[in-house]
């Protein structure tokens, strides 16, 4: 883990709570991490923020940009001074890279994301990663969100998608989707009712840790290993 402090060059705001947020590695060639890993942001009164990193490590290194996906809990400090931040200064200080939830390497086996809302950039660093390696195996999004207009980066996706590199599901849980060709309730509900679809695959689900372990218990409930199930979760929060 190391300390960089990163020109942001780009702060986008494609949702009315989410900012995407693109940082400036070129004067830093030093910087490292595996596709799945988080970064913390060190805010003016150093404490520190945790975020997944949404590039994937080759992605980074060609275009030089790290990017972050960042949600606004409006009641939280740490979240107001985050955002005050982006949106105030021209730089950004984190400690880079952190997390045991990642791809250190090419997987043998399909691969299912379940993201919960800003848990698709976790998702995405990984998904990009075995794209840009010739991952071989199937790989399957299900990416939950309360509402559709939650869906704040959907282009990119529905391109893997169209590109017959990813299976792509979104899901909703609460909006009325009739009419539109979405999966509705659950995220663990959409992934079980799939299950014959991807045999000995791994899991990797990024979320709440309440969403987190009722996921796990209802895979394992299932039948799947829980060794084949990963989350930053069991790190950061342990039952």
């Amino acid at each position: 883990m190391t300390i960089h402090t990163l020109p942001i060059l780009q702060v986008h705001q494609p949702h009315n709570n989410i900012y995407r947020v693109e940082l400036d590695t070129s004067a830093h060639s030093n910087i490292e991490f595996f596709p799945g890993q988080y970064l913390e942001a060190i805010l003016p009164d150093q404490s520190r923020c945790p975020l997944s990193i949404a590039s994937a490590p080759s992605t980074m290194h060609t275009n030089q940009l790290l990017e972050l996906h960042i949600q606004h809990q409006f009641t939280s400090d740490l979240s107001n001074q985050l955002v005050h931040l982006i949106n105030s200064q021209d730089e950004m200080t984190v400690n880079i890279a952190k997390g045991n939830c990642y791809l250190c390497q090419t997987p043998t086996s399909p691969l299912v994301f379940m993201a919960a809302g800003t848990g698709f950039a976790q998702a995405k660093s990984m998904i990009e990663y075995c794209l840009n390696c010739q991952y071989n195996q199937p790989l399957f999004l299900y990416w939950g969100v309360r509402k559709m207009s939650d869906f704040y980066l959907l282009d990119v996706p529905n391109r893997w998608a169209q590109q017959s590199k990813v299976e792509f599901h979104p899901v909703v849980s609460e909006d009325d989707i009739s009419g539109v060709v979405q999966r509705a309730g659950l995220l663990v509900n959409a992934v079980i009712e799939d299950l014959s679809n991807f045999p000995e695959a791994h899991y990797y689900i990024s979320g709440s840790p309440q969403m987190v372990y009722a996921s796990l218990d209802r895979l394992t409930a299932e039948g799947i290993a829980e060794n084949h199930v990963h989350s930053d979760v069991f790190d950061y929060a342990p039952r």
